[in-house]
């Protein structure tokens, strides 16, 4: 897909602001996805310029709602509203970082393991733009819902 193709956010995911971390989308493969997010500043889960690693937990999960979403409508119409997902599961997950920097943009990568029914595990990776160090990574598993979110 080009960057073109892919369509807002807002039309992917139900989260809305303050938890809506993820900005856009720069790369997606059919088993693999990155986006760009950030934790905006003055954020009630930050202190000054950090926050919380467990945010990169769920900036994850989201990358891996947009690429499940991303999935769908190749197969759905286009113009159905996104439907509720669910993070049911966390494992091995690592904080590299004692915080998340507040205000920059990170990369988020999820890369799906597999899938039964609505039941999917992925792989995230959150990094800083500029740097190579992974901040946080984590195996995630969630459930998609079968109805649009109400």
């Amino acid at each position: 897909m080009s960057q073109a193709s892919f369509p807002p956010i807002e039309q992917m995911l139900p989260h809305r602001d303050p938890f809506l971390f993820i900005e856009s989308v720069c790369d997606v493969l059919e088993n693999r996805i990155v986006c760009r997010g950030k934790i905006k500043e003055g954020h009630y889960l930050t202190r000054g310029r950090e926050a919380l690693p467990i945010l990169g937990i769920e900036m994850g999960a989201q990358a891996a709602g947009i690429h499940a979403a991303l999935q769908l409508r190749e197969t759905e119409s286009t113009e159905s509203p996104p439907r509720a997902g669910y993070l049911v599961g966390i494992r091995q997950a690592r904080f590299h970082a004692n915080a998340l920097p507040v205000g920059c943009t990170l990369f988020i990568e999820a890369i799906a393991l597999g899938a039964s029914g609505p039941l999917a595990t992925y792989r995230i990776l959150v990094r800083e733009e500029s740097k190579e160090d992974t901040l946080v990574e984590a195996r995630i598993s969630t459930w998609a819902t079968e109805e649009p979110n109400p």
